[in-house]
């Protein structure tokens, strides 16, 4: 409603995401289709409206600055120019040079969908390469995966196509429509596989998993109405645990021990002859290079096992 912002949902479930320890990215700030305004927005004269757009921009981005990941700017540009038809093409320049001021530490992304699905790839790469023309700070490359069937080496060839603009690549929006869950599940595996093996892909985000929620239905649920998993759910799970490095390890008179993991972040439980068990978190960057983590023990034990 114009004039009238309640963000107490919102701010409900980050408040939980973050008691949760679980990130959060920004869902969106705007969205460039007409048809996803809201519906006195579209009347307003342009010079009303670019006053809304620089309240609205100022209002959510200072709200939550922190505290998001990522930002989404203007989503789905490909699909729509409602404020650059409106108030010009400099628009989408601001949109990202402002919100970059108001939470700079926010990676800033385009999103767009059919980019990895069907065959969008091309015209978003010259897209994208237009946004760069404009010197527009576009720091990270959003692909939404809306799927029925997986074709995991198109789906390669489109990431590959992606990768040419240098920037990490996130399918920001994962589901697969399969009437049968065993299907459901073997297209699943078949995008997880080609999308976690890919070197310009950061990361992978469902885009729902409850049958009672889902906005595309039961039919690409992980998990079915009455709570229980599916076959496309366990299939997940075991992508997860297969891609999670659990090691016993230990060291050899030097202090020394090594093992191959997945990159990510661990907790490492450590213990020493005549020493009480101590804990450390650390970050393994991906890369095949060998990464070498120093672990002191005297500061370790002396700093009372805080996390280093």
């Amino acid at each position: 409603v114009q004039g009238q912002v309640d963000s107490s949902t919102a701010d409900a479930m980050l408040e939980w995401a973050e008691n949760e320890q679980l990130k959060v990215r920004g869902h969106t700030i705007f969205w460039a289709p007409e048809q996803w305004q809201p519906n006195w927005v579209p009347g307003l004269d342009d010079v009303t409206l670019a006053a809304e757009v620089e309240d609205r921009l100022e209002d959510l981005v200072s709200r939550y600055a922190g505290r998001f990941e990522h930002w989404d700017v203007n989503n789905e540009m490909l699909a729509g120019s409602f404020y650059a038809d409106r108030l010009g093409p400099d628009i989408r320049a601001w949109m990202f040079e402002r919100t970059r001021q108001l939470d700079p530490g926010a990676e800033l992304f385009v999103n767009d969908f059919n980019v990895v699905s069907s065959n969008k790839t091309d015209r978003y790469v010259e897209f994208v390469q237009q946004l760069d023309d404009a010197d527009i700070p576009v720091d990270a490359i959003g692909a939404q995966g809306h799927f029925t069937d997986v074709d995991p080496w198109a789906v390669k060839v489109r990431l590959d196509k992606l990768a040419t603009l240098g920037r990490p690549i996130w399918i920001t929006e994962f589901d697969v429509v399969q009437a049968d869950e065993n299907d459901r599940a073997e297209a699943l595996e078949a995008f997880f596989r080609m999308a976690f093996s890919h070197p310009a892909v950061e990361g992978i985000v469902l885009w729902g998993f409850w049958a009672g929620s889902h906005w595309r239905g039961p039919d690409a649920a992980l998990v079915d109405l009455d709570w229980t998993v599916n076959a496309a759910g366990q299939r997940f799970e075991a992508l997860m645990d297969e891609w999670w490095s659990t090691e016993a390890l230990q060291t050899d008179s030097a202090g020394r021990t090594s093992a191959r993991v997945f990159h990510g972040t661990y907790r490492f439980t450590v213990t020493a002859p005549g020493q009480p068990t101590a804990v450390v978190h650390a970050a393994v960057p991906a890369g095949a290079a060998p990464r070498e983590l120093r672990i002191d023990l005297d500061v370790l034990y002396a700093d009372s096992f805080e996390t280093l």
